[in-house]
């Protein structure tokens, strides 16, 4: 008996050993499982979020693709750009070359017809000289037969005091012949009238044939000039029409389109090394302002900003001009006054391009202007 109580004492103790064991085990449990449950719901969240992240760089891959297929294309573009560059570059060159042999042939007929022109001053001077001469010898066989007479009409006088007296007052002196002379007047007549001063030159245009287009005429801005100050046509440095030995001046003339219509005028303008950069030339064509340029003999025409084709200080300046003359104003403006530190100009040309009512055409340096802000543009980019 003492036995049993002592294994059922022995039993129940166990029993509630093990019930609070089996409790703790189950709260342990709980709380694994709560634990288990928010890091279950923990991993989701991130694995929603990496789901979310590369579906994220799938899009950036795909954007990265596009971009290269557009920078393949833009390469291909490029290229082309290049080449096309190269191709305007080298036509651009060609026409500035021939621009250069232009002005040069130009210079050349110049210096011709200048030579021909002071050839035949000489020629008038010549004949000048000669004509004076001959002049000079009859003024002083007239003075001695002048002379002569006077003396006779002396002589003549003195003889006549004896009968003055009994001639009426109001009668006229007798003819008086002296040798073989013609008798001379009474009275000397009054000497004639002074010509009328010529009229002004008749502004002359050149001559066209009905139905023939203009060719091109060739402006002598010196030759054609209706007015001008403190300028000078010099010949032993400049070759051209400059400022003398002041700080301004200008020259202003006129020329005479074979036909009224659209005409490209141009003119060339030359930088000179020793100058002041301030120094300018600006011209005026039918009282519109067309271009000033600046002593800089380290650029040229075709120039835009920095970027020029030129860098020997050779400018070129043109002007569409619709009308049936051109008036011109080029003037200087210097900070010395010494000539051959001056900007100078060359001869111009007018080219026609049309009538007012056709489409317009432009001429072959006018061809460099049209495709030169977008050559320069990309040069710019290089």
């Amino acid at each position: 008996m003492a036995a049993l109580d002592a294994l059922n004492g022995t039993s129940m103790q166990w029993g509630n050993q093990m019930m609070q064991q089996l409790s703790s085990l189950d709260s342990q449990l709980a709380r694994a499982r709560s634990s288990t449950d928010i890091s279950r719901d923990n991993i989701a969240t991130r694995l929603q979020q990496t789901k979310d992240r590369l579906q994220t760089l799938l899009t950036a891959v795909a954007s990265l693709d596009d971009l290269r297929a557009k920078l393949a294309a833009v390469q291909t573009r490029a290229g082309d750009v290049t080449a096309r560059e190269a191709s305007d570059y080298a036509a651009a060159d060609a026409q500035a070359k021939d621009v250069e042999v232009k002005v040069g042939n130009w210079r050349d007929e110049l210096e011709n017809a200048l030579a021909q022109l002071r050839e035949a001053v000489a020629d008038e001077e010549n004949q000048r000289i000669t004509d004076h001469s001959n002049e000079t010898d009859t003024i002083a066989a007239s003075r001695g037969r002048m002379n002569q007479i006077s003396t006779d009409i002396e002589a003549l006088r003195r003889q006549a005091t004896s009968y003055i007296g009994t001639r009426p007052a109001n009668a006229l002196a007798p003819a008086v012949t002296i040798g073989g002379s013609p008798p001379l007047p009474a009275t000397i007549p009054p000497p004639p009238p002074a010509p009328p001063p010529p009229p002004p030159p008749v502004l002359e245009r050149p001559a066209l044939s009905p139905g023939v287009t203009p060719p091109p005429q060739p402006i002598l801005w010196w030759g054609m000039r209706t007015g001008d100050q403190g300028v000078v046509r010099d010949e032993d440095t400049h070759h051209g029409v400059c400022l003398g030995d002041g700080v301004t001046g200008f020259v202003a003339g006129t020329v005479p389109f074979s036909s009224p219509g659209k005409w490209r005028v141009y003119i060339a303008v030359y930088a000179v090394d020793g100058g002041d950069v301030s120094d300018s030339v600006s011209i005026v064509f039918n009282g519109q302002p067309i271009q000033t340029f600046s002593n800089d003999p380290s650029k040229g025409f075709p120039c835009d900003v920095s970027i020029c084709l030129n860098t020997k200080g050779t400018y070129v300046a043109d002007a569409l001009v619709t009308a049936d003359r051109l008036d011109y104003t080029i003037s200087w403006a210097s900070s010395n006054a010494i000539k051959s530190k001056h900007m100078y100009i060359g001869t111009g040309e007018a080219v026609f391009v049309g009538y007012p009512g056709a489409a317009p055409t432009t001429a072959t340096i006018g061809q460099i202007l049209t495709f030169q802000p977008f050559l320069l543009d990309k040069l710019s980019s290089l």
